[in-house]
Formats: C-alpha cells, structure tokens, sequence
C-alpha cells in the first residue's frame, strides 16, 4: 500500500513537473535559447547603443514568431523606443524607425490631433484626411521635447493637418475662413494639405504662412 502511495506521489510530481515545463516553453520558449538569447541582445545593444540612457524591458519570448525580444524606452516617454529581436541566431533592431524617426511617437501624436480635427469638423465643409509629422529627428531638441510631453500639440504647428473639401474654389475668402475656424478651435499646423474636388477635377494645394503670419500657397505643391 505504502509502495502504491510512493509511486502514485512520484507520478504526480512528473506531471507537475511536465506542466511547469510546458509553460514555461509557452512563456519563454526554448530554455537552453533563452539564456543565448539574452546574451546575444544585451551584445549588440552593448556595442550599438551603449551610450544612451534608455529604460531596459525583460527579455520575452514571441511564441508566434518563436523570436525573442527586449525594448529600450526613453525615460521620458516610453513609446519612444526601439526593440532587439533574436530570432534564427540572428539580432535586429527596429532603432532607427521606431527611436530615431519617432514611428510610434508620432502616429499616436498624430491620432490624438486627428481625433480633434474631426470633432470639429463634423457637419462641415472639411473633411479630416491626416495629421502627418515630420521624422522625430528633424526637430530641434526643444521641439522634440514638447512633441514627447504631448501637451495641447493640435497649436503647436510642428504637424502638417490634410483636409479635402468638395465643391469649393480656392479664394481668398475661402483661406480667410479656413484660417478663422481653425485658429478659433485651437489648431496651428505648420502647413495645410488641401485637396480640392468637384464633378470635373481634384487639385492638391500646400498651404503655408508667410511672414504676415497669412496662409500663402507653396507654388511647387499647386497640381
């Protein structure tokens, strides 16, 4: 009986144990790849991007993919960041998309000033196409900082606002209006995408404000 009661123990331990097994393959991977994973990223960030000051995430494992990763954030604002991905005995980096251009900075920058253009725009002659920034690294340290603190951006004329609007001729009252309504709900691009459409054509114009602080047409962008 005491035998039984041994073995029917020693039975369910091999199943806890196989159980710890299996998840820890689902959460991270393949555990003698782990510890080779990690070194291999910590390497190369090592001998590419040691000398920045960047928050370290923990080592994951991408069942999908069956890649393993670790992301670097800004101190500041962590969707400015870049990921090492280990997969195949091999490391990439995603650093000059994601942390030197500010991909995923800038789109959701992007999304919060589109989201507010449109609630404007609602029942209106404008129709909002996009909010469109330019590579994080153009801007000046200052404006790199206001675009990462992300406070009211829509007046910060750092972006580009691109509106389509049917049945309307360019005109100087049309500009006057155009200026009126966005100064009077808060938003200052630094220049305006206009696509103008009718029945018979569609033209594309580039807007901009000259010293007079008055929007001027960019002749080169007039189609």
């Amino acid at each position: 009986m005491r035998k039984q009661l041994i073995l029917g123990q020693a039975f369910l331990l091999l199943v806890i144990l196989l159980f710890a097994l299996f998840l820890f393959f689902q959460v991270k991977g393949n555990p003698f790849l782990y510890g080779k994973a990690k070194k291999a990223l910590e390497d190369y960030y090592n001998s590419y991007y040691a000398d920045l000051d960047l928050v370290k995430k923990e080592l994951s494992y991408q069942k999908e993919d069956k890649s393993y990763t670790i992301t670097y954030e800004d101190k500041e604002e962590e969707l400015l960041n870049f990921t090492l991905v280990y997969q195949d005995g091999k490391v990439s980096s995603n650093y000059q998309e994601n942390y030197v251009e500010g991909k995923e900075l800038l789109e959701e920058r992007a999304k919060v000033i589109q989201d507010e253009a449109e609630k404007i725009s609602q029942n209106t002659i404008y129709e909002v196409d996009s909010i469109v920034f330019d590579s994080f690294d153009l801007y000046s340290k200052s404006e790199q900082e206001e675009i990462k603190k992300g406070d009211d951006l829509k007046g910060s004329s750092l972006y580009q606002l691109n509106l389509t609007v049917i049945n309307t001729t360019l005109s100087p009252p049309f500009i006057s209006e155009l200026s009126s309504f966005l100064s009077e709900n808060g938003f200052e691009p630094k220049t305006i995408g206009l696509t103008l459409k009718n029945s018979q054509e569609e033209s594309k114009i580039l807007l901009e404000k000259g010293d007079d602080e008055e929007w001027t047409i960019v002749p080169s962008a007039k189609s």
